[in-house]
């Protein structure tokens, strides 16, 4: 716990020692205290305050994951939910998840069950070890030939806003189909995201809003309200807005996204999951398979929670299991080979 106030370590301490599964390894007052103690100390979670004297939690935050060996950072502070930006940078800088601490403008009013609950999913996540988590691409399951991708659907959940950069920055620059993303995120925190994601890729970031003629070299985010989808119309496709609730009952839902990618666009159509709790975008890859589109998930061992990529690699439907950054290169390798 990395925190300047003794009372919030001492109250956080408390919470997490009620539980006989957690184990508390140490407590630091600052920044610079916690990358000494992470030079000795092997931990599987860090729980990082932003403001405190010093260097922030925000400003070290890739430190700390690089010196903690990549352990999972949750960032509690009182600013995540007052201020849409940090949240989002928070995230972007590899946190998989934020808190409002305690007095915070928004915090719930269960904040003791909301924190042990978020540790007790990541602790559960980095328990269950698949039989492998290497990288790998899966036997071919089409029966014929790679096309070159003529539109990219990526979906995610808790993890996948930094997933999703990783992935648009090795993106070859030749692979320039329309981009549609599903990030799982209330919808007044949509604009953030937009703007966060467009300030790191050089394609053109918009909020997907029905009806737009769907471009080269553009992404197009799902809207908080109603999920987002794609027809062909004449010689171009369209943005449009799928109504209904689909299995995982999250808006904006990937499932439904994926399906209209695979439908529109067949054979040359790919589908990515990356880190997410969850099943949604399961029923989605069903789709994607059944039109001959492209299966792309994240492997577990990149992921912040290994749900929604995991089923679909357990239920068969995946072409490939890598990391973020070498779906890119194995999109180009595949059309190459058109």
């Amino acid at each position: 716990m990395v925190d300047d106030s003794l009372v919030v370590r001492s109250v956080f301490q408390r919470i997490l020692e009620r539980q006989p599964n957690f184990e508390v390894a140490g407590t630091c007052a600052s920044v610079d205290e916690a990358l000494r103690f992470l030079d000795r100390q092997t931990i599987d979670i860090v729980l990082l305050d932003i403001e405190m004297p010093g260097r922030s939690g925000l400003d070290a935050l890739p430190e700390i994951i690089d010196r903690a060996d990549g352990a999972a950072v949750i960032v509690i502070s009182s600013l995540v939910a007052q201020n849409g930006p940090r949240n989002f940078e928070a995230l972007s800088l590899g946190a998989c998840d934020t808190l409002v601490k305690p007095g915070g403008a928004g915090h719930s009013s269960n904040f003791a069950e909301s924190l042990v609950e978020k540790i007790g999913v990541i602790a559960n996540q980095r328990a269950k070890r698949p039989e492998s988590a290497t990288p790998r691409p899966a036997p071919p399951v089409h029966g014929g030939q790679a096309m070159r991708p003529a539109c990219i659907a990526i979906g995610a959940s808790t993890g996948g806003i930094l997933a999703i950069q990783q992935f648009l920055a090795a993106l070859p620059g030749e692979i320039d189909c329309p981009i549609l993303i599903t990030q799982h995120l209330p919808s007044n925190f949509i604009p953030y995201f937009a703007g966060q994601l467009a300030g790191r890729v050089t394609r053109t970031v918009e909020i997907g809003q029905p009806g737009m003629f769907m471009q080269q070299n553009h992404i197009y985010i799902a809207r908080g309200e109603g999920h987002i989808g794609c027809t062909r119309s004449g010689s171009g496709t369209r943005v449009t807005r799928i109504e209904g609730e689909f299995a995982a009952r999250y808006v904006p839902a990937v499932d439904p996204m994926i399906s209209a990618v695979a439908q529109a666009f067949g054979r040359a159509a790919v589908g990515v999951v990356l880190s997410g709790m969850g099943v949604d975008g399961l029923a989605g890859a069903r789709d994607m398979r059944a039109f001959g589109g492209t299966m792309i998930v994240q492997d577990h061992d990149s992921s912040v929670v290994w749900g929604m990529p995991g089923g679909i690699a357990k239920a068969g439907l995946a072409d490939a299991i890598m990391r973020p950054g070498d779906m890119g290169p194995y999109l180009r390798e595949r059309s190459l080979a058109v």
